[in-house]
């Protein structure tokens, strides 16, 4: 077994961090997706604007592709250099895209869920 360096350690961990917080942004757009009907048949509208809806609906969609590609990427590049190999920018253009999808997304179902209360 190879001893590894501290810098390599470091990368190692850095990339466990990353990929436990991608899981835990995928749980979090999955459920934000289950709990979208239990919202719908809560409003008191007759006509709710499904138009903000959709845009929040596919955002988490977005976010849960853009976390499963991260993932593939990841599982992809040798460990020791997934930071510095060619997939950087695209490990990075994901996590960045999951990110702000998943942010924008529950913006979206909070705001659909707040305009049609009442």
């Amino acid at each position: 077994m190879t001893d590894l360096s501290e810098q390599q350690k470091l990368e190692i961990e850095r990339t466990k961090l990353a990929v436990d917080c991608i899981k835990h942004i995928t749980t979090l757009a999955t459920a934000s997706l289950l709990a979208v009907p239990v919202i719908l048949e809560k409003f008191t509208k007759t006509d709710p604007n499904l138009y903000v809806l959709k845009r929040g609906v596919l955002l988490m969609v977005i976010c849960i592709g853009a976390c499963s590609g991260y993932l593939f990427a990841v599982g992809v590049a040798p460990r020791e250099e997934i930071w510095r190999s060619p997939p950087r920018f695209l490990v990075q253009l994901l996590m960045i895209g999951a990110y702000v999808t998943f942010f924008l997304g529950i913006i979206a179902i909070v705001v659909f869920a707040i305009s049609n209360v009442k």
